[in-house]
């Protein structure tokens, strides 16, 4: 549901509401990019701590966050200062812990072994 809510949803919201092609395409290009260069240390983080510790972990804190950073992005979404604030960086890193260690959660419930 993040994944879709925070890389498809608010890109139609920003656009609804005023913001340009081009500052979608910024927030757009921040939240992929530090989901992109974040993948590794979140991994790293899941073999330190476990993937279902990081699991819990990044949902904790979609559910203390995705509220504050929707109210960010929805006082001003024609300002590309607080969108990229709040969605590239706010959302790009919740996606990150979220997204990168969710599926290593499944294969270590059934281990082949």
């Amino acid at each position: 549901v993040l994944q879709y809510g925070c890389l498809v949803w608010i890109q139609s919201f920003l656009a609804e509401h005023g913001a340009s092609a081009s500052q979608g395409m910024v927030v757009g290009l921040i939240t992929r990019c530090l989901t992109i260069f974040l993948g590794l240390p979140a991994g790293w983080l899941s073999d330190i701590l476990g993937v279902g510790s990081v699991t819990a972990i990044s949902s904790a804190l979609v559910m203390v966050l995705g509220l504050p950073l929707w109210c960010i992005i929805a006082s001003d979404p024609t300002s590309l200062l607080t969108t990229s604030l709040a969605f590239g960086l706010g959302f790009g890193l919740l996606s990150t812990l979220s997204g990168a260690v969710v599926t290593h959660f499944n294969v270590e419930m059934f281990p082949t072994e």
